[in-house]
């Protein structure tokens, strides 16, 4: 399973103290429910077997982006002084339909600063003893492409590394990949065949 981070994910998601680390192990592990516009929420212990709770969406290219993750006991609080803001954000649900594909990924980085920001205030109100609704089939084999990443990228002996670009170049290069439907990882890579062909 390949995750994607970013500024906007790493700042939000880190935001009630919960790391990386956790969001992804927990998210490997869990049992995934869905909590609406094709975002997925999971339940369960982190660091020291403290609850917690992520919630992420799957983009097309299968990669899982977090949104959002804390303690429970931190959600149910919110959720009360946040429920009439999110009844109304409910009457407006239409305005993700644009993002949301058939197959029950979402597309995070086509959304506005200013969209990104109300979709993480939903997911602040989302209640801690909301069930959620088990999975379709079409989001099952969703979770299933997005598993077998992680082995495939291995068997090809890729590495992860960690590199410093320019936000606006990063930007670019996002909307790039989705217009050609390749990860963003797959754009970099095409990039450096390309100069090193012509270094060559």
């Amino acid at each position: 399973m390949e995750f994607r981070w970013n500024e906007w994910n790493l700042d939000h998601a880190n935001r009630h103290g919960v790391t990386p680390a956790e969001a992804k192990l927990l998210v490997r592990r869990g049992r995934a429910r869905h909590a609406g516009d094709n975002k997925y929420v999971v339940r369960g212990g982190g660091t020291g077997g403290r609850l917690i709770q992520v919630v992420y969406v799957i983009d097309p290219d299968g990669t899982v982006y977090v949104i959002h993750a804390c303690p429970p006991g931190r959600t149910r609080k919110m959720a009360k002084t946040q429920e009439k803001e999110l009844s109304t954000r409910k009457r407006q649900r239409a305005k993700w339909a644009a993002y949301i594909h058939p197959d029950g990924s979402f597309d995070f980085e086509a959304l506005t600063h200013r969209q990104k920001e109300q979709l993480y205030q939903e997911c602040e109100a989302l209640r801690a003893d909301a069930k959620g609704q088990p999975l379709t089939p079409a989001q099952r084999r969703l979770h299933a492409r997005a598993q077998r990443r992680g082995p495939a990228l291995k068997r090809r002996g890729t590495r992860i590394v960690s590199l410093s670009i320019e936000r606006d170049l990063l930007r670019q290069a996002e909307r790039v990949a989705r217009v050609r439907g390749i990860s963003r990882s797959e754009l970099f890579s095409r990039g450096l065949r390309a100069i090193i062909a012509i270094a060559g």
